[in-house]
């Protein structure tokens, strides 16, 4: 999905209003088909088509050299009634350098939230307290006491690789019976599975020996499971923080902690 696609209007909007420049990026009409050296960040934002074998060697060449990735693991799938699960998971081309490099496995399962409507929308009400923010991550500490809009997610695990430290962001609360393991969206043929807890979305760096970050600039990457959270009809909820999550995960990448907050302040 393009950055300036309706999905994720609202929150282009924001990033530009920060002083920072938003650009679409076709890897395969770029010179050498590489990212540009000028790039900052990469926001890979659920792509409906695999990426090329170009493409993905251009993003891995891209975080080998300290470049920063935002990467929405959205679940996509076919129906294939010859297949015993009845769906086809289908591949972005980032699973195996997200796991290969970060350690970060992106599972073929799609959580959702138990608590929908007639027609399958979630009841927002329902909401508070399903999901909870990492405690110690810079991105996710100081919103705390905020609460942030899932739908349906991708969960995540994570593979020790040596010298990449990761946390999570984004989890389901441990004993909580409102979230169920699903195959497809909700209403659908459902695999029911274990009540979590669920991580969602996770931050991982390159570090030292030390556990500090090294002394030339490593790659940052947050990867979080879902793209609905980020597009206009939720992140410009004012009752959730989702987009004060995603302002605060461009902070990161970028290394400004500095301005990271728990709630940023949003123009009328």
């Amino acid at each position: 999905g393009a950055m300036d696609g309706p999905g994720l209007a609202y929150w282009v909007e924001r990033i530009r209003e920060r002083n920072m420049q938003v650009k679409t990026l076709n890897l395969l009409k770029e010179e050498s088909n590489a990212v540009p050296e000028d790039a900052d960040l990469l926001v890979v934002a659920g792509p409906r088509s695999p990426l090329t074998a170009v493409e993905v060697a251009a993003v891995g060449a891209y975080l080998k050299g300290g470049g920063d990735l935002i990467y929405f693991a959205e679940a996509r799938y076919e129906r294939a009634v010859v297949l015993d699960s009845g769906v086809e998971w289908l591949a972005s081309g980032l699973e195996d350098l997200i796991r290969d490099r970060y350690g970060i496995l992106c599972q073929d399962r799609i959580v959702s939230v138990i608590g929908t409507d007639g027609r399958n929308r979630i009841r927002t009400a329902d909401l508070q307290g399903w999901f909870e923010f990492g405690h110690r991550h810079p991105i996710a500490r100081p919103l705390q006491r905020g609460r942030i809009h899932l739908r349906t997610a991708r969960p995540l695990t994570t593979l020790t690789i040596k010298n990449v430290l990761s946390e999570p962001l984004i989890k389901s609360i441990e004993g909580k019976d409102q979230l169920y393991l699903g195959q497809a969206s909700p209403g659908s043929r459902q695999e029911r599975g274990k009540q979590g807890p669920y991580t969602f979305a996770l931050a991982a760096h390159a570090h030292d020996d030390t556990g500090k970050s090294g002394p030339k600039t490593p790659s940052r990457v947050v990867v979080v499971g879902d793209l609905d959270f980020a597009t206009t009809e939720l992140a410009s909820q004012r009752s959730f923080v989702n987009l004060e999550f995603l302002m605060n995960s461009i902070q990161w990448c970028l290394e400004r902690e500095t301005r990271i907050v728990g709630k940023v302040r949003i123009k009328e």
